[in-house]
């Protein structure tokens, strides 16, 4: 991101540079020189555009992740394993509803609640997100 804003910030230089280079120039300047360094100007400025449109995006994709872990550290107390999935605490400090996929909280700090099958035995619990299956002996709604 730093290299995006000190291309920029060295792109708008040469310009300026180019464009003052032009306006103290005198009449002796042809046409040809004068579009050639007014040309010269317009691509510096171009380029600088592009550099700091660059550096917006580096900088809202920081700012999505600085939220998302903002985000996962607000849930962290909130939520307890049991077995191979994570469950929020009720007011006992115990887990209680629906489960949550461990590798998605675990690897990308997200809550996503388990798919059930018709709960019987032998049937598996997935994560319709990243589709990790869990035996129901292990992951099972808490009341």
């Amino acid at each position: 991101m730093i290299i995006e804003f000190t291309s920029a910030i060295g792109g708008l230089k040469t310009a300026v540079e180019l464009v003052r280079g032009v306006a103290a120039a005198d009449r002796a300047l042809n046409e040809a020189d004068l579009k050639l360094k007014l040309l010269g100007a317009v691509n510096e400025m171009v380029t600088a555009q592009m550099a700091l449109v660059d550096a917006r995006q580096a900088l809202e994709e920081r700012d999505a992740e600085v939220e998302r872990l903002r985000d996962a550290l607000s849930i962290k107390g909130t939520v307890v394993l049991i077995n191979s999935a994570y469950y929020m605490v009720d007011g006992t400090g115990r887990g209680s509803g629906h489960g949550y996929c461990m590798r998605c909280y675990e690897v990308e700090h997200r809550l996503r609640h388990l798919a059930y099958g018709r709960l019987k035995m032998g049937d598996s619990a997935f994560c319709p997100s990243c589709e990790t299956k869990y035996a129901y002996a292990g992951v099972y709604p808490i009341e």
